[in-house]
C-alpha cells in the first residue's frame, strides 16, 4: 500500500463511527477493487459493519459480501451478519444483488441453509429477469454450495 492508501486507511479508522452503512460498504468494495488487504482497516470496517448491519440495504449487503469474497476473507463473523440481514431483506433484493450475494456465499463456502433455500426460491420467482451473467453466476454459486 502506498502512502496515500495508508493515510486514507488511518484516517478512516479514526473516523469510523461517522461512517454510515453505505460508506462502510463502499470502503470494503474499494479495498477489494484495489486488492488492498489492510488488516487494521478491514477489521475495523467489518466490526463497525456488524454494529450497523440493520442500516444496510440490499445493495450494501451484496457489495460487502462481494468485497469479502473477492478478498477471500472467509471465517469472518461479519459474513454471518450479512447473511442474516440478506435473509431478512431478501424480498427487496434485485436480481443482481441476489446473484452477487449468493456468489459471495459460494466463494467463501458460507453455507447458511435457510438463506440458500430462500435465495433459491427468490431466484425461481424472478428467474425471467436474470440476464445471462446473473444466470451463470447463480448456477455456479449453487453448484459450489452443492445445492440442487
Amino acid at each position: 500500500d502506498g502512502p496515500l492508501l495508508a493515510a486514507i486507511a488511518d484516517e478512516s479508522i479514526a473516523k469510523l463511527p461517522l461512517l454510515n452503512a453505505q460508506d462502510l460498504s463502499n470502503t470494503l468494495w474499494a479495498m477489494a477493487k484495489l486488492e488492498m488487504a489492510h488488516l487494521p482497516l478491514l477489521d475495523a470496517v467489518t466490526a463497525e459493519s456488524m454494529k450497523k448491519i440493520d442500516e444496510f440495504n440490499p445493495q450494501s449487503i451484496s457489495n460487502s459480501g462481494w468485497a469479502l469474497a473477492t478478498l477471500l476473507l472467509d471465517g469472518q463473523p461479519v459474513m454471518a451478519s450479512l447473511a442474516a440481514a440478506a435473509l431478512e431483506k431478501l424480498p427487496r433484493f434485485e436480481r443482481q444483488s441476489i446473484s452477487n450475494f449468493i456468489w459471495s456465499c459460494a466463494k467463501l463456502q458460507h453455507k447458511d441453509e435457510e438463506l440458500i433455500e430462500a435465495v433459491a426460491m427468490a431466484a425461481v420467482e424472478g428467474i425471467s429477469t436474470f440476464d445471462p451473467q446473473a444466470l451463470s453466476n447463480t448456477l455456479w454459486s449453487f453448484a459450489n454450495l452443492e445445492y440442487w
